[in-house]
Protein backbone atom coordinates (compact mmCIF):
# COMPACT_ATOMS: atom_id res chain seq x y z
CA UNK A 1 0.00 0.00 0.00
CA UNK A 2 2.88 2.34 0.68
CA UNK A 3 4.17 1.56 -2.78
CA UNK A 4 0.77 2.44 -4.28
CA UNK A 5 0.86 5.82 -2.50
CA UNK A 6 4.33 6.47 -3.91
CA UNK A 7 3.19 5.60 -7.44
CA UNK A 8 0.15 7.85 -7.04
CA UNK A 9 2.31 10.75 -5.79
CA UNK A 10 4.71 10.33 -8.73
CA UNK A 11 1.79 10.23 -11.18
CA UNK A 12 0.35 13.41 -9.67
CA UNK A 13 3.76 15.10 -9.84
CA UNK A 14 4.04 14.12 -13.52
CA UNK A 15 0.53 15.46 -14.17
CA UNK A 16 1.37 18.70 -12.38
CA UNK A 17 4.59 19.01 -14.39
CA UNK A 18 2.72 18.39 -17.64
CA UNK A 19 0.12 21.01 -16.78
CA UNK A 20 2.84 23.52 -15.88
CA UNK A 21 4.67 22.73 -19.13
CA UNK A 22 1.42 23.20 -21.04
CA UNK A 23 0.76 26.56 -19.37
CA UNK A 24 4.32 27.73 -20.08
CA UNK A 25 3.98 26.63 -23.71
CA UNK A 26 0.66 28.48 -24.14
CA UNK A 27 2.13 31.67 -22.63
CA UNK A 28 5.16 31.43 -24.95
CA UNK A 29 2.87 30.95 -27.96
CA UNK A 30 0.80 33.97 -26.89
CA UNK A 31 3.98 36.02 -26.47
CA UNK A 32 5.23 34.97 -29.92
CA UNK A 33 1.86 35.86 -31.46
CA UNK A 34 1.97 39.26 -29.78
CA UNK A 35 5.47 39.91 -31.13
CA UNK A 36 4.39 38.77 -34.59
CA UNK A 37 1.44 41.18 -34.56
CA UNK A 38 3.75 44.02 -33.49
CA UNK A 39 6.19 43.13 -36.28
CA UNK A 40 3.42 43.05 -38.89
CA UNK A 41 2.11 46.40 -37.65
CA UNK A 42 5.58 47.96 -37.83
CA UNK A 43 6.24 46.59 -41.34
CA UNK A 44 2.83 47.82 -42.50
CA UNK A 45 3.74 51.33 -41.36
CA UNK A 46 7.07 51.06 -43.19
CA UNK A 47 5.35 49.82 -46.35
CA UNK A 48 2.85 52.68 -46.17
CA UNK A 49 5.67 55.20 -45.96
CA UNK A 50 7.56 53.53 -48.80
CA UNK A 51 4.46 53.49 -50.98
CA UNK A 52 3.89 57.19 -50.34
CA UNK A 53 7.53 57.94 -51.25
CA UNK A 54 7.22 55.85 -54.42
CA UNK A 55 4.10 57.77 -55.51
CA UNK A 56 5.80 61.12 -54.89
CA UNK A 57 8.93 60.01 -56.77
CA UNK A 58 6.83 58.70 -59.67
CA UNK A 59 5.02 62.05 -59.90
CA UNK A 60 8.31 63.93 -59.82
CA UNK A 61 9.74 61.66 -62.51
CA UNK A 62 6.68 62.23 -64.70
CA UNK A 63 6.98 65.97 -64.23
CA UNK A 64 10.67 65.95 -65.11
CA UNK A 65 10.10 63.79 -68.18
CA UNK A 66 7.30 66.10 -69.32
CA UNK A 67 9.43 69.21 -68.96
CA UNK A 68 12.29 67.46 -70.76
CA UNK A 69 9.96 66.58 -73.63
CA UNK A 70 8.69 70.16 -73.85
CA UNK A 71 12.28 71.44 -73.91
CA UNK A 72 13.17 68.99 -76.71
CA UNK A 73 10.18 70.18 -78.72
CA UNK A 74 11.24 73.80 -78.12
CA UNK A 75 14.75 72.97 -79.34
CA UNK A 76 13.25 71.35 -82.44
CA UNK A 77 11.12 74.43 -83.14
CA UNK A 78 14.16 76.67 -82.63
CA UNK A 79 16.25 74.48 -84.97
CA UNK A 80 13.56 74.55 -87.66
CA UNK A 81 13.25 78.33 -87.39
CA UNK A 82 17.05 78.67 -87.68
CA UNK A 83 16.88 76.49 -90.81
CA UNK A 84 14.63 79.18 -92.36
CA UNK A 85 11.35 77.29 -91.76
CA UNK A 86 8.58 79.65 -90.72
CA UNK A 87 7.48 79.64 -87.10
CA UNK A 88 3.89 78.49 -87.82
CA UNK A 89 5.18 75.64 -90.00
CA UNK A 90 7.74 74.67 -87.34
CA UNK A 91 5.01 74.52 -84.71
CA UNK A 92 2.81 72.48 -87.05
CA UNK A 93 5.65 69.99 -87.62
CA UNK A 94 6.14 69.61 -83.87
CA UNK A 95 2.39 69.12 -83.36
CA UNK A 96 2.27 66.45 -86.08
CA UNK A 97 5.27 64.66 -84.52
CA UNK A 98 3.51 64.73 -81.13
CA UNK A 99 0.28 63.37 -82.61
CA UNK A 100 2.10 60.56 -84.43
CA UNK A 101 4.03 59.56 -81.31
CA UNK A 102 0.82 59.65 -79.29
CA UNK A 103 -0.89 57.34 -81.80
CA UNK A 104 2.07 54.92 -81.70
CA UNK A 105 2.04 54.84 -77.90
CA UNK A 106 -1.75 54.35 -77.89
CA UNK A 107 -1.48 51.42 -80.32
CA UNK A 108 1.24 49.84 -78.18
CA UNK A 109 -0.96 50.29 -75.12
CA UNK A 110 -3.95 48.69 -76.83
CA UNK A 111 -1.79 45.77 -77.93
CA UNK A 112 -0.48 45.20 -74.41
CA UNK A 113 -3.99 45.55 -72.95
CA UNK A 114 -4.93 42.21 -74.54
CA UNK A 115 -2.20 40.50 -72.52
CA UNK A 116 -3.81 41.75 -69.30
CA UNK A 117 -7.12 40.02 -69.99
CA UNK A 118 -5.93 36.49 -69.00
CA UNK A 119 -7.22 35.20 -72.32
CA UNK A 120 -5.81 31.67 -71.95
CA UNK A 121 -6.96 31.33 -68.35
CA UNK A 122 -10.48 32.42 -69.29
CA UNK A 123 -10.47 29.95 -72.17
CA UNK A 124 -9.34 27.15 -69.85
CA UNK A 125 -12.05 28.02 -67.33
CA UNK A 126 -14.60 28.09 -70.11
CA UNK A 127 -13.47 24.64 -71.28
CA UNK A 128 -13.65 23.27 -67.72
CA UNK A 129 -17.13 24.63 -67.06
CA UNK A 130 -18.46 23.72 -70.51
CA UNK A 131 -21.02 20.95 -70.30
CA UNK A 132 -21.15 18.49 -73.19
Amino acid sequence: MVQDDTVTKKAKEKEGGAIINFIVMVSKIASMASHLVELISYETKLAHGSFFKAVILALMTGLLLTTTWVCLLGILVYYLVMMQVSLPLSLLIVIVINILLTIIVLLLFLRSKDELSFRESRRALRDITKFD
